[in-house]
């Protein structure tokens, strides 16, 4: 039996016939066009000028907060309404506040390049312990 030799010319033939089959594709793909949502400000709220926000989130009319910066950092409740802070607890000298999360009747934070992370009492911020981790915290969330 006589074998074929593999020659440029099948290899083209190949390759225009799998084209052949995208075109009908491609020009839809290229032309689609990307839906674009306007934003649409129904509310602006005082918040603190000084805070360096890092984590944020609202639960039962209350905004929680993280915010950065190391020998500032703190986790905080405010009033959405008039931005004064309810309640505060700042990180150790040191820490860089990341992301938080509310995780039942915790809250979970993280610090930016220290790998350590605390639980604190949703409730008063009472700490309830610390966990470590590799690499750098940002942000967290929950599902």
């Amino acid at each position: 039996m006589s074998r074929r030799p593999h020659s440029a010319t099948a290899e083209v033939r190949n390759a225009a016939f799998v084209a052949a089959l995208l075109m009908p594709v491609i020009p839809l793909v290229a032309h689609a066009e990307v839906p674009v949502v306007q934003p649409q400000i129904v509310r602006i709220y005082p918040h603190d000028p000084h805070a360096f926000t890092e984590g944020l989130f609202f639960r039962d009319g209350v905004l929680y907060e993280s915010t950065g910066l190391e020998g500032q950092s703190n986790i905080r409740t405010s009033d959405l309404e008039t931005a004064k802070v309810l309640h505060s607890v700042a990180l150790q000298p040191g820490l860089f506040g990341e992301g938080i999360v509310a995780w039942g009747d915790q809250l979970i934070s993280v610090t930016w390049q220290t790998g350590i992370g605390f639980r604190w009492s949703l409730k008063d911020f009472r700490p309830l312990g610390t966990f470590h981790y590799p690499g750098e915290g940002w942000g967290l969330t929950e599902d």
